[in-house]
């Protein structure tokens, strides 16, 4: 009897690439020392946001949230850092929280499809219907990003400013630092983004009754830009470029995370409210 041939077996379907939750990623993220290095400088009222975000309340606006990383480093008096902590902050959102936030979304839109299999048609809750979103059709280079003075009334700043004699300098917009590659985190590697682009493509539908749910198949949208966005590439960006991407990588975080809050609300209602998002 002849071996059978691996070359003719069935591959196996691709597998989700291994991504820590939220809890454990951001925990992970904030642990690094903000004085001494790596100097990892995240805002406490960033990191609140991120680990729970409030949908009964209007957006934030990301870019004054931003405003912490368009000055010279509170500790080292640099602005290679302050980008670095940016770049950072971009890396932990489009690798770790928006892929997790996609992942809540389809376990959701499974529920949907299963219940209601025959349903067509656009659904604004998917994760990938960003581009037809309000935020989706404006242009990310429209984003207006102005750096706020420094000195002045900073009252209205959602961080702490620091005290007189650590005065931060603002950074030119068109600066670029050109910052080697690192993890995000203290003690594992950065997850792969392209990775996990290529799982939602290339896995196999799911069935319902022996036919192929044909409604979870992933739609190309801004969000793979973004999550595939290589590190080189992001380490390249001017600060006004890194700026306005990591406003739009948190209006889409935003957008998303509201969106399952949405699909949560339907599920305790036996999905029975959910035609009102077709």
């Amino acid at each position: 009897m002849s071996a059978p041939n691996p070359l003719s077996a069935t591959p196996a379907p691709p597998q989700r690439p291994a991504m820590p939750d939220n809890t454990t990623a951001i925990a992970d993220f904030n642990s690094l020392p903000d004085n001494r290095p790596p100097f990892r400088d995240a805002p406490s009222v960033i990191i609140g946001h991120l680990s729970l975000p409030d949908h009964k309340q209007p957006e934030p606006d990301w870019v004054v949230f931003l405003a912490h990383y368009m000055r010279t480093h509170r500790e080292t008096g640099n602005g290679y850092q302050s980008v670095a902590d940016l770049q950072y902050l971009f890396l932990l959102i489009s690798r770790v929280l928006l892929p997790n936030a996609i992942v809540e979304n389809r376990q959701l839109l499974l529920e949907v499809f299963t219940v209601y299999p025959g349903l067509q048609g656009y659904n604004r809750l998917r994760y990938d219907a960003f581009d037809n979103s309000p935020r989706g059709k404006d242009d990310v280079d429209s984003i207006h990003v102005v750096v706020a003075p420094s000195g002045g009334d900073h009252r209205n700043l959602p961080f702490d400013y620091p005290v007189q004699e650590k005065v931060q300098q603002p950074l030119a917009l068109d600066k670029r630092f050109h910052i080697p590659p690192r993890s995000i985190f203290a003690s594992t590697t950065t997850p792969n983004g392209t990775d996990f682009v290529a799982w939602l493509i290339d896995s196999p539908l799911p069935l319902v009754n022996g036919a192929e749910l044909g409604q979870m198949a992933h739609q190309k949208s801004q969000l793979d830009i973004y999550m595939t966005l290589p590190e080189v590439e992001l380490r390249a960006l001017n600060l006004l470029q890194l700026v306005r991407r990591t406003t739009r990588l948190l209006q889409m975080w935003f957008w998303l995370t509201g969106n399952n809050v949405r699909l949560q609300q339907h599920k305790s209602n036996q999905w029975t409210t959910f035609g009102e998002e077709m």
